[in-house]
C-alpha cells in the first residue's frame, strides 16, 4: 500500500494513515480492541516522536517515541487535547 488507507486486521485491530511501500509512515490513527488508540507519526512502520495515547477509560497521555518504544511520558495540557 502507498498514500493513505486503512488496514483492519481478523481480531479487531486498525490502523488508518498514511503508507509508504506498505509500511505504516507519516500520521495515522492505530485503534486496539481493547479501546487503546495511538495517534501520530510513524517512521517505516515504527511509532516515532512526540505522539497522543488514548486510554479505555478516556485517559489521554503524551509520550515521546522512538523506534515503537516509549522513551518517556510528558505533561500535556488542556489546550493540547482540544
Amino acid at each position: 500500500m502507498h498514500g493513505k488507507g486503512t488496514y483492519k486486521w481478523p481480531d479487531g485491530r486498525m490502523y488508518h494513515g498514511d503508507y509508504q511501500n506498505d509500511k505504516k509512515n507519516g500520521f495515522g490513527v492505530y485503534v486496539w480492541v481493547d479501546g487503546r488508540a495511538y495517534l501520530g507519526n510513524w517512521i517505516h512502520g515504527k511509532q516515532d516522536n512526540e505522539r497522543v495515547y488514548i486510554l479505555p477509560n478516556g485517559t489521554v497521555r503524551k509520550g515521546l517515541y522512538e523506534g515503537n518504544n516509549r522513551k518517556e511520558w510528558l505533561n500535556i495540557s488542556e489546550a493540547e487535547i482540544a
